[in-house]
């Protein structure tokens, strides 16, 4: 795929998201004067954006449609744009915090009850069933994202998702620094 071609990669962009972009996306073209004017319509989540371009033949027109598109997501949407390589960065520290949650809760008597719970809780298939479940109830955390979503993807969500709501703790200022002497400290056995 042609990741330079607007209209590729906005399919490739609903396709992230979990849509199939044949029912997301619609093209309206016609010609106009020397050339085509193209407009192309997003459906998600009961939004319904819209871009325009202008091209000497219709393909070029679609194209820009879809660039008008793209830049009006990531100006005027950003709730749209999601970063896989951010979400999985927050994903393991979510992963991380779970763990944390376990391990220093005082309501399991043992390290092997602590191990059997997150053995039972803390997995890819876990994490889908919460996805799911949230998105079943119309959660708008997740509503954004359709049915044709991966497993994995739906995971990392839910993990990266634990991370942005309940990790705040963690950035602050002074765990910052006690972190910081920890890494150093590892650092020292590299």
């Amino acid at each position: 795929m042609d990741e330079n071609n607007a209209k590729n990669y906005l399919q490739n962009f609903i396709q992230k998201l979990g849509h199939l972009p044949e029912r997301a996306l619609h093209y309206d073209s016609r010609a106009a004067g020397e050339g085509f004017e193209s407009t192309v319509t997003l459906q998600l989540d009961g939004r319904d954006l819209t871009g325009a371009g202008f091209g000497f033949n219709k393909k070029e027109a679609e194209k820009d449609a879809a660039n008008s598109l793209l830049q009006r997501i990531y100006h005027d949407h950003p709730d749209l744009n999601r970063d896989w390589t951010l979400i999985r960065m927050e994903a393991q520290a979510g992963d991380a915090l779970i763990k944390l949650c376990i391990y220093l809760n005082d309501n399991y008597a043992s390290a092997a009850e602590k191990s059997y719970w997150l053995q039972t809780f803390e997995t890819d298939q876990k994490m889908t069933e919460i996805f799911d479940e949230m998105h079943a109830d119309r959660d708008p955390r997740v509503t954004i994202f359709g049915k044709n979503l991966g497993a994995k993807r739906k995971a990392t969500y839910i993990e990266a998702l634990i991370w942005r709501e309940y990790g705040q703790p963690f950035r602050k200022e002074s765990i910052q620094a006690e972190l910081t002497d920890l890494f150093a400290f590892l650092g020292e056995f590299k």
